[in-house]
């Protein structure tokens, strides 16, 4: 073999053993590395960059364990300096971390030679920071570090820590590690980001179920779900941000369930302190969630002519199915055929005629129950209508669309179907808000001994109807053959109830699917923890009383009024002696709601701006023309325009005809 002079340099100022290190190609390398040291090459020569021959074979991938240990050592023995540092501070020690062939007997080795663990680069990087930030991480590799004393919590000079770099990886039982090691879970970057903020801005770059579990991971080490970044983000915001904005990432287009199961650990923590909360500050919760849902989803490039709805008021649901991938978050616009008026109180009052429709009964959607007020719940009639369930997907977004409008829907729906899109377990006393005569019938049996029930002759069965066909219905496996008694009769009045209240699947599934576009399962899991269900009742429809006293304290008037002027005073004794249905006439008339806000008048808004009902008093034509005599509102602006009249009956008269032709005239803003 032809010996190469020593120490020869070639432009880059690598000798022939920089070179024999750093070959890919392992068949008589280390043959090579050992004679070039016999003759005399030096292993502490560095090059341009300042490497050592060690720094290249740390830095060399596709060698087996026993070659990069032999070669190593031959190195060593010549006295190659282990802890040298290239001209950005790095030593074999850290390129051998962040080699994605890294072995944990090549650690050990340098290790053994009292390799610094603790060193840092000129980015204040140690070995530990190289390994956590290398995909190819192990357990095993981080304890061999962490056994020599390595600093779990030792930050770069941008103040990151080893935690935020693995969070990028998602491997999780090196995670564990570190955290055993009690590595600082709320340490924070210089962007404001902590490790679970970084966790969450990777889960969906490759659907990883394992950044997944991790997440519940770092919640149960004490991870802060509610720390801001610098941006102002909480984590579960970085989340839904990156899953909504990054499209497809690496691994396809990205996996709504791998967002609700990361979301859901997320939000169940943020809920923790809520259920002692009142109802208010619960509400603004569950509509922040909503409106992070909206914000994080918020195209780059919106297409505006999803953004439009026209709707027809003859025909509502016909003319909105078709357009049903227009009910979006990012709905903007809403036109009614052949009317004027744009605005937030177009919004508004589609709430109200969509409702109205649905509850339709010809539609099959929904029936009312027989309690004392009516309520909707599922039709459990035979599906006659070949559009129901996308009427009642239409249903479920139009559900989740309020929810994030902050709007209330005119109609109230029984506490089973409440239930069912909360997911939660009916109970027999449920079945009172959904047929009372037959929970009256049922409770009845609750007084009979022993010998009274099995005097019935039941069993674990009913008689049911199904498209007109009389049918038996086993509660229970065999349930025909099990008789009630008095010993297990709570359990046939529970199964006999959930029954009778339990929906269609199909029909709820249709439901729930456009429910869910809105409110994703997560966010439903979190809510129900701390809402009940007359809260979720209240959320969606709003409360059935009108605090007078309350609206007058919060109403602003125009200039030309006060509320000690004559027609103010006037308008407010009416209102005072209208009954309840009328109050909520003349809200929808004025701003569209059919009920107060949540938290009351104070919190009155528009357009996601606060905006405090208003009276603007206007002259009365001398002329006296009919339809100027009316009152005009312009619901967008929640603004009530009243002429002065000049008597409180000419008022009243004026302002029930109004309310009572529902003469809605929108202003054009």
């Amino acid at each position: 073999m032809r010996r190469a002079p020593r120490d020869a340099c070639d432009p880059f100022g690598a000798t022939p053993l920089h070179n024999a290190c750093l070959a890919r190609r392992s068949a008589g390398r280390e043959g090579m590395i050992k004679k070039l040291l016999n003759d005399g090459h030096s292993a502490k020569k560095k090059d341009t960059a300042g490497m050592t021959p060690l720094h290249n074979l740390c830095r060399t991938v596709g060698r087996s364990i026993s070659e990069l240990a032999s070669c190593s050592s031959h190195l060593l023995q010549a006295r190659a300096d282990v802890n040298a540092r290239d001209k950005c501070g790095r030593s074999p020690l850290m390129l051998l971390c962040a080699n994605e062939s890294t072995l944990p007997p090549m650690l050990s080795t340098l290790l053994g030679h009292r390799a610094n663990v603790n060193a840092r680069d000129k980015r204040g990087r140690s070995p530990l920071l190289c390994l956590c930030a290398n995909e190819k991480v192990s357990s095993e590799m981080i304890m061999v570090l962490l056994e020599s004393r390595a600093d779990v919590n030792q930050q770069s000079n941008q103040l990151v820590s080893p935690l935020h770099d693995l969070c990028s990886n998602w491997s999780l039982p090196a995670a564990h590690v570190l955290l055993q090691a009690r590595a600082n879970v709320n340490a924070v970057s210089k962007m404001g980001t902590t490790p679970l903020h970084e966790l969450c801005a990777n889960i969906g770059d490759y659907q990883c179920r394992d950044g997944v579990q991790q997440v519940s991971l770092l919640l149960e080490a004490g991870a802060d779900v509610a720390k801001l970044d610098d941006e102002g983000r909480r984590p579960c915001e970085v989340l839904c941000f990156n899953f909504f904005q990054n499209g497809d990432g690496p691994a396809g287009p990205l996996c709504p369930e791998v967002l609700d199961s990361a979301l859901s650990p997320l939000l169940l923590q943020e809920v923790s302190q809520l259920r002692c909360k009142n109802f208010q500050a619960k509400a603004e919760w569950f509509r922040g969630v909503l409106d992070m849902l909206l914000v994080s989803s918020l195209p780059p490039y919106p297409d505006f002519d999803l953004a439009h709805l026209e709707v027809h008021r003859d025909q509502v649901l016909q003319s909105m199915c078709p357009q049903m991938e227009h009910l979006t978050p990012h709905l903007e616009e809403i036109d009614f055929d052949f009317e004027t008026g744009q605005g937030s109180g177009l919004t508004r009052e589609l709430f109200v005629v969509f409702s109205s429709e649905m509850a339709n009964e010809n539609y099959n959607l929904f029936v009312c129950t027989d309690t004392d007020p009516p309520r909707l719940s599922l039709s459990p009639r035979p599906c006659v209508n070949e559009y129901r369930n996308s009427y009642l997907q239409l249903v479920g977004k139009m559900i989740g669309f309020a929810l994030l409008k902050e709007q209330h829907l005119p109609v109230h729906f029984a506490k089973p179907f409440l239930k069912e899109l909360l997911d939660l377990d009916f109970s027999f006393e449920d079945l009172m808000d959904f047929d009372p005569e037959l929970y009256r019938r049922l409770v009845q049996l609750r007084a009979y001994d022993e010998e009274g029930v099995l005097a019935l002759g039941l069993n674990f069965s009913l008689d049911d109807s199904h498209f007109g066909k009389r049918r038996k219905v086993s509660l229970v496996l065999g349930g025909e053959e099990i008789l009630v008694t008095k010993g297990n009769l709570e359990v046939y009045l529970r199964l006999y109830a959930q029954h009778r209240m339990k929906s269609d699947e199909k029909a709820l599934a249709s439901l729930k699917r456009g429910f869910h576009d809105f409110c994703p399962p997560a966010l439903i899991q979190a809510a129900r923890t701390f809402l009940t269900v007359e809260d979720f009742d209240q959320l969606l429809s709003g409360t059935d009383s009108i605090d007078v006293d309350d609206w007058q304290r919060h109403t602003r008037y125009d200039s030309q009024g006060t509320p000690r002027t004559k027609v103010v005073r006037w308008f407010w004794e009416v209102v005072r002696s209208m009954s309840l249905q009328q109050r909520k006439q003349l809200l929808r008339f004025a701003t569209g709601r059919t009920c107060a806000p949540i938290g009351g008048f104070k919190l009155m808004k528009s357009e996601d701006e606060h905006i405090p009902f208003t009276i603007a008093l206007k002259e009365q034509p001398v002329q006296a023309k009919v339809r100027s005599s009316y009152p005009t509102a312009a619901t967008c602006s929640n603004l009530l325009q009243l002429p002065r009249y000049k008597s409180k009956a000419e008022l009243e008269k004026y302002l029930s005809a109004a309310i009572n032709e529902q003469m809605m005239a929108f202003s054009e803003e």
